[in-house]
């Protein structure tokens, strides 16, 4: 029985660090100048203001592709910038929704009065957008994922 066990100890050791991909990695970048929200746009597909703020910008690639913006956009830009996101204001739900457990600067958990809504994109992607109201402007939570 022991050599049983210690048959399966050997084999889980060497078959655990097989379940982790080597090709997933991980990039967290500080907040930059605000030349890159014009990138974003592009990547998200829809015009983020150029007075915004990016407050953090995280992205993962694996077997599930992520990319996760937190931005400060003025007051002044709010309604323009929730008419060009194509999860209509009045699909938004009080709460977290699935943007997922904080992490750093993405911290929707923390974020007082959230409301959040998710479309799926073509591919099997998916756009996850929180909006909260802050003393500064606007917080928005986006997250585009998919496989």
């Amino acid at each position: 029985m022991n050599r049983l066990r210690a048959l399966l100890s050997a084999v889980l050791l060497v078959s655990a660090p097989a379940c982790h991909s080597e090709h997933e990695t991980t990039t967290t970048q500080a907040p930059g100048p605000d030349t890159q929200l014009s990138a974003l746009s592009r990547e998200f597909g829809f015009p983020i203001p150029s007075q915004a703020q990016v407050l953090g910008l995280k992205r993962e690639s694996g077997m599930d592709d992520l990319v996760r913006v937190k931005v400060l956009i003025p007051t002044s830009s709010r309604d323009h910038f929730l008419a060009g996101v194509p999860i209509p204001a009045a699909a938004l739900r009080p709460g977290v929704g699935r943007l997922g457990s904080d992490d750093g600067f993405w911290n929707p958990h923390a974020t007082l009065k959230i409301r959040s809504g998710t479309k799926p994109l073509a591919d099997g992607r998916y756009l996850l957008l929180g909006i909260a109201d802050a003393a500064e402007g606007t917080l928005v939570f986006l997250a585009k994922h998919g496989t």
